[in-house]
């Protein structure tokens, strides 16, 4: 189940697999009512609220082992695709639910890639690294982000060397900002980056 963060409702995938068939769905916490939002035949789905009234859904193709990721939403149901059949595919959501950072496998390794839901323009970072080696700020107007020296290949589980950046969302084409290189000190491979409320710690 997916809890969400906002209000006192939680998201989740029943699957019957006699039948083949599911549903997501969304619940009160106590799971008193539910409401089924989406039929679906694929059990492998990854469920998160982008906000009060959104989830994203990311699953994986039996056949291409491709990733696609959709958001649904929770009122009408409807469905709509954002990222189609990539590689290694990594999300991670704005604060305020309305932008997205990516990862993908591109010819030259794991790449980042930012999506506005205003106008579902795709921008290629040009840089290496995973979303979830990333965190927002909490205005949502700049990314944190952990990115390797050398090419991360295949799903980047292997680990890298490290430096850090911070991008400006109303910058997102530029070049980011660099706030500590791999060789300042010591080997650091960043792992589930968090940015500090009072926006003074990383």
């Amino acid at each position: 189940p997916e809890f969400s963060r906002r209000t006192d409702n939680v998201a989740y995938l029943y699957f019957n697999a006699d039948t083949n068939e599911g549903n997501i769905s969304i619940a009160d916490s106590q799971f008193t009512a539910f409401k089924n939002i989406l039929k679906t035949r694929l059990n492998n789905w990854k469920i998160q609220w982008t906000d009060e009234h959104r989830l994203s859904l990311t699953a994986v193709s039996a056949a291409t082992k491709l990733e696609s990721l959709f958001i649904v939403d929770t009122g009408s149901g409807g469905l709509e695709a954002l990222v189609d059949a990539k590689r290694f595919l990594e999300t991670n959501w704005s604060p305020d639910g309305n932008q997205l950072l990516f990862s993908r496998q591109t010819r030259k390794g794991l790449e980042l890639f930012y999506l506005n839901l205003g106008d579902r323009r795709i921008t290629a970072l040009n840089l290496a690294g995973r979303a979830s080696k990333c965190a927002w700020s909490y205005d949502s107007a700049a990314l944190y982000c952990a990115i390797p020296e050398k090419p991360l290949l295949n799903d980047g589980s292997a680990g890298s060397e490290d430096s850090f950046v911070k991008i400006t969302v109303n910058n997102i084409a530029g070049t980011p900002e660099k706030l500590y290189t791999a060789a300042d000190a010591s080997f650091v491979d960043a792992r589930d980056l968090i940015y500090s409320r009072a926006q003074n710690a990383l």
